[in-house]
């Protein structure tokens, strides 16, 4: 590939390995790698051929970029552990949503986030093809970081910082939200010998439908058409089987039924 970049990774998680691999497949190098787990480290850099690092300041000042792909609460003690050792010819990304790019600022100038939106866990493919992907800063390397993301995706936006907090935050309660209350609907049947499977056919339909409409004018349920009778009947079940679960029905129901309210009303 013609201008291949050299790139060294800070980590060795689930994203740091997808993304190693979408990176490798686009022509791109994989050449150091280090973790605060040097087993998963060694594993990364054995499948890309690369160098294990046993220290995270022993990366080469001729990278072309490091990308720190490590937790959130992670990237300022790593960022001021490598200070010292920046190099003004490398980039320096972080992978985070939600952290701010002032926190690579002992990494120098030219630093910039390379967030893609796509949750990664191990043991998990990941599906890339339209996945957004959200960069910021890059300042004289802003080509490297266009490059590095659009081999991840051919849907990258250039954000503000707070642009891509905010983005984190609304990816939060679409993505992971949406998670936890299905795992919380399956263990809810769990004792009637059924699991999450049993909502997937809907829940496949209703991605479908929000591909082309409005979330508000797909959403079905109780709390939307105003039936009394099965909101007091789900109170009544959650406080014997789930109680935990009733403030969160409760507030989720309250919202559903506002939105459909302020719906109406616009339409009046």
């Amino acid at each position: 590939m013609n201008g291949a970049l050299s790139i060294g990774l800070v980590g060795a998680g689930a994203v740091a390995n997808a993304v190693a691999d979408r990176w490798s497949a686009a022509g791109h190098r994989i050449a150091q790698v280090w973790s605060r787990r040097p087993d998963r480290a060694q594993a990364l850099a054995v499948q890309h051929q690369a160098e294990f690092l046993i220290r995270p300041v022993a990366f080469d000042a001729k990278l072309d970029a490091v990308w720190l792909a490590v937790s959130d609460d992670a990237i300022d003690a790593v960022a001021s552990e490598r200070g010292a050792h920046a190099s003004p010819h490398t980039l320096y990304l972080h992978a985070s949503g939600a952290t701010p790019l002032e926190v690579l600022a002992p990494q120098g100038a030219n630093v910039g986030v390379c967030w893609p939106i796509q949750g990664c866990t191990t043991g998990h493919d990941s599906e890339w093809v339209g996945v957004p992907v959200l960069t910021e800063g890059g300042c004289d390397y802003t080509d490297r970081l266009n490059k590095l993301a659009h081999a991840l995706s051919n849907h990258v936006t250039p954000v503000t910082g707070d642009e891509r907090q905010r983005v984190h935050l609304a990816a939060t309660l679409a993505n992971n939200f949406a998670t936890a209350l299905i795992a919380e609907a399956g263990e809810l049947i769990a004792p009637l010998g059924l699991d999450h499977h049993l909502f997937l056919p809907s829940l496949q339909t209703l991605l479908s439908r929000l591909w082309l409409h409005a979330p508000a004018t797909v959403q079905t349920g109780p709390a939307r058409r105003g039936d009394q009778r099965s909101l007091e009947a789900h109170r009544a079940l959650l406080t014997q089987h789930a109680p935990e679960l009733l403030p969160v029905y409760e507030a989720l129901s309250a919202r559903i039924a506002e939105r459909a309210r302020l719906a109406a009303s616009a339409h009046s």
